[in-house]
């Protein structure tokens, strides 16, 4: 009763300023809506009618929201803010039951409750219920696939078991490896080998059906979205390695735990917070605590799946909607254990009923600090969750009416395809990948203006950011290679902007678009476009000074491959001070000298005329960088200066597709949890250690100073008599 009074004041709390706009806060939530509402008008279960799987990630959560529409004819989003509600609701009470097991002491259960409670009011898991995604559906089958193994015997747990297992595949393809997880606590959890059967058997019918589904309907049995999702989340750091992706992936989780989980900018927050929740799990676990171990298992599979498949930073925690969940219950739980702990010691001098009250005492301020950085996330949480949704609103389905408007019979392309999909009535092609396996393929190769003139699209909408000219990863027109492009001319017809205050908190907090969607025109011109790309083999920089950072000597090294993969060597090289050989002889390739002190560019013999032109624009491209001492950002930067000053002046068809550039950072790229790793671990460690020998000294019911005294040694002479007698 605890944790669901906490959750209905979490719940509308969060939904307070939602009185004033009500929508979504991202576009993949009205693809669910468009998926649903096809689903429910034709049968098919897509994007689009008649073809099956179309942008249809979540087929369980697709069919779900397509009983509003054949049934209910409400509001979307009440309907599914209704829908998620209950699971945030039914979340905490299997979390809650997860966490007590078999003890109904009350200690254990306020203890639980309180942890539980702590967990289902952060900002990250409250979020999940507004957000229109299927995160608290994949929490909810987790939680009961977990509970039902561990704590229902017989074969009513199997079949529990394997039926929500089943559910969870229909969600979300990659949570198809929950049940042979769960399989291998057979033993642990004191089952027949017998009840195998009864978990497997609805979760492998499950399996078959949907990808048999998929096999037979499209040729193909994943779902087609994850080829243009992989596209934009491997696009953005083209050179970086798996590990190091994975990496990368694993530290911005945890600034999304620090900022929007526990709602704080303090970096030493989390790692204490991490520190208590390992202590908290290893003591559930030593207590076989069977579903808190299987949760726990499975919420570090299901993070690895994403690391190593998707590591992208644009999910808000939707893509591993555990973790935050985890994360903070382990916080709470662990802060309790770690004062009983502590008191033992003490406590054991006073009366008990005292002694309690100083417990509960000491609990609730242990506690209290966790409440209060939870409390300012949920308050920070729900401001950006209304920006967010403002700017959805206002660019995205905005632009409905607009596409509607257009000539009868006149074809739009999007990319970003769910607000405008839902809000138009018309067909809309998609741009991203998420529908046809050919687009993901057109992107890679960086052929997207051919699938237009392919397919004879006369209006595209393509999200943009602030300045058009500016290659940032919010301007999709130079990632998609549309601008500057030779065999096509844009002609601007409308966008819709939000301002920057609503766009940028918004955009910090979920990743949902680029802050304008702008509608063109598209005008062939009958001249040769951009030439498909091929990987590239990276080229280093010379820098011997190692002024890159790791982030840098990637991404660079890939982009100098990419300009030679298009037939274009260039050499840069970085240096704190003006080298003595920079006026050498021009070397047989392009050459560019950069530093604080300025930007020196050498052409080959056969390019001579094009060398002042090309440092013009590399001196205008990469100053900024230079002055803040960005050198990651200046080298990159020199890249897409020359791209464009070669496309300018030798040739149209020069195309590469260079890593998107970020604006100037002082000091270069940097992650706040990366650098802090060096010092936040071992905090983390010591945290978990010193609970843990507290919660062992207390067992033993001594104080742990005795145990370091050295015993007397028996006096031989004293003793002889004893044994003697005995004898």
């Amino acid at each position: 009763m605890v944790v669901l009074l906490a959750q209905l004041w979490g719940l509308l709390f969060f939904a307070a300023p939602l009185r004033i706009i009500q929508g979504f806060p991202l576009d993949d939530a009205w693809i669910h809506q468009v998926v649903a509402r096809t689903f429910a008008t034709t049968g098919t279960l897509g994007y689009t009618a008649g073809h099956h799987g179309a942008g249809a990630t979540s087929c369980l959560w697709a069919l779900l929201l397509s009983l509003n529409f054949q049934f209910l004819h409400r509001d979307p989003f009440a309907f599914t803010l209704a829908v998620n509600g209950a699971l945030s609701l039914l979340a905490g009470q299997l979390l809650f039951l997860c966490f007590q097991g078999s003890r109904k002491d009350a200690a254990t259960a306020l203890r639980c409750a309180a942890a539980v409670g702590l967990a289902c009011l952060g900002g990250n898991f409250l979020w999940f219920a507004f957000s229109g995604m299927e995160a608290n559906l994949v929490i909810v089958l987790s939680l009961l696939c977990a509970m039902a193994w561990a704590q229902f015997p017989g074969v009513r747990g199997a079949l529990v078991a394997g039926m929500a297992a089943g559910a969870l595949a229909l969600t979300r393809p990659e949570c198809a490896a929950l049940a042979p997880l769960v399989a291998l606590f057979v033993r642990r959890v004191n089952r027949p080998h017998g009840d195998l059967a009864w978990l497997l058997a609805p979760w492998a019918a499950c399996l078959v059906g949907y990808f048999g589904v998929n096999l037979m309907a499209t040729g193909h049995a994943m779902p087609s979205t994850l080829g243009g999702r992989l596209w934009l989340s491997k696009s953005s750091n083209p050179g970086l390695s798996p590990f190091s992706l994975a990496v990368d992936f694993l530290a911005t989780v945890a600034l999304h735990l620090r900022d929007y989980t526990l709602g704080t900018s303090a970096t030493s927050a989390f790692w204490i917070g991490l520190g208590l929740a390992g202590f908290a799990y290893v003591r559930l676990v030593r207590e076989r605590q069977h579903a808190v171990a299987i949760v726990l298992a499975w919420t570090a599979l299901h993070f690895a799946a994403y690391a190593v498949l998707l590591p992208t930073p644009g999910h808000a925690g939707r893509y591993v909607p555990l973790t935050p969940l985890v994360y903070l219950a382990g916080v709470g739980y662990g802060s309790l254990l770690l004062i009983e702990s502590a008191w033992h010691f003490v406590g054991r001098l006073l009366p008990r009923p005292v002694s309690v009250a100083m417990v509960c005492v000491l609990g609730i301020g242990a506690l209290a600090p966790w409440f209060g950085l939870v409390g300012v996330g949920i308050r920070d949480w729900r401001l950006d969750d209304v920006r967010a949704t403002s700017h959805i609103r206002w660019t995205e389905e905005a632009l409905g009416p607009l596409v509607d408007a257009l000539p009868v019979g006149a074809k739009v392309a999007s990319f970003d395809i769910g607000g405008v999909g839902f809000r138009a009535h018309r067909p809309i092609v998609d741009l991203g990948g998420l529908s046809d396996p050919s687009t993901s393929d057109s992107l890679r190769r960086g052929m997207v203006w051919e699938l237009l003139r392919d397919q004879q699209i006369d209006y595209v909408i393509v999200p943009v950011g602030y300045r058009e000219r500016f290659p940032d990863i919010t301007n999709l027109l130079y990632r998609l290679r549309l601008v500057e492009n030779a065999a096509l001319k844009l002609e601007p017809v409308a966008y819709r902007e939000s301002p920057l205050d609503t766009w940028v908190s918004g955009w910090q907090a979920t990743w949902n678009s680029s802050p304008r969607q702008e509608l063109y025109r598209i005008q062939w011109t009958g001249q040769p476009g951009p030439r498909a790309v091929g990987p590239p083999l990276p080229r280093a920089v010379v820098d011997p000074e190692r002024l890159l950072s790791r982030w840098g000597r990637a991404n660079d090294g890939a982009a100098l491959g990419m300009l030679a993969e298009q037939g274009v060597e260039l050499s840069i090289q970085l240096a704190l001070m003006r080298p003595a050989d920079v006026d050498a002889p021009a070397p047989t390739v392009w050459r560019a000298v950069m530093g604080p002190w300025g930007v020196v560019v050498q052409a080959p013999p056969a390019n001579a005329d094009l060398q002042a032109y090309v440092r013009g624009m590399l001196v205008d491209w990469t100053e900024p960088y230079l002055l803040a001492n960005d050198f990651d950002g200046a080298a990159l930067a020199a890249t897409h200066a020359f791209a464009a000053a070669w496309r300018a002046r030798r040739s149209p068809t020069f195309y590469p597709l260079l890593p998107p550039l970020a604006g100037p950072a002082p000091g270069g790229v940097w992650s706040p949890m990366e650098s802090s790793t060096a010092s936040g671990l071992p905090l983390a460690l010591a945290c978990a250690l010193v609970g843990l020998l507290l919660e062992r000294w207390s067992r033993r019911g001594k104080p742990w100073i005795r145990r370091w005294r050295p015993r007397a040694k028996a006096d031989p002479l004293v003793a002889a008599p004893l044994v003697e007698e005995a004898t």
